[in-house]
């Protein structure tokens, strides 16, 4: 699967859709492989349940989420993560170290 098309989920998934010339542009210089946006998409995942929670205030752009990897971020303790059940087993151990 081409970067682009990598680029096309990443940005079908992220809930600010903002500033795609900039995102596009961090998206290809990270390299970002298939393995890791699988990585992405669940974090984006839970992410977006805490955005929506407030609102989607604070939420970053997208250039800045993969710049900054903010998918390595950890849930804050009033995140729900009952989702996080079925999630690969690296989620669940981060959930466990979380508590």
């Amino acid at each position: 699967m081409s970067t682009e098309d990598l680029f096309k989920q990443f940005w079908k998934a992220y809930p600010l859709k903002k500033s795609k010339k900039q995102a596009r542009t961090t998206f290809h210089k990270l390299q970002i492989t298939e393995a890791l946006l699988q990585e992405i998409l669940t974090a984006v995942h839970w992410q977006t349940k805490e955005w929506q929670a407030r609102n989607f205030e604070g939420t970053p752009y997208p250039s800045t989420y993969l710049n900054d990897e903010r998918w390595e971020d950890m849930p804050t303790p009033s995140t729900d993560t009952s989702a996080f059940a079925s999630s690969p087993a690296w989620i669940r151990e981060i959930k466990g170290r979380a508590s």
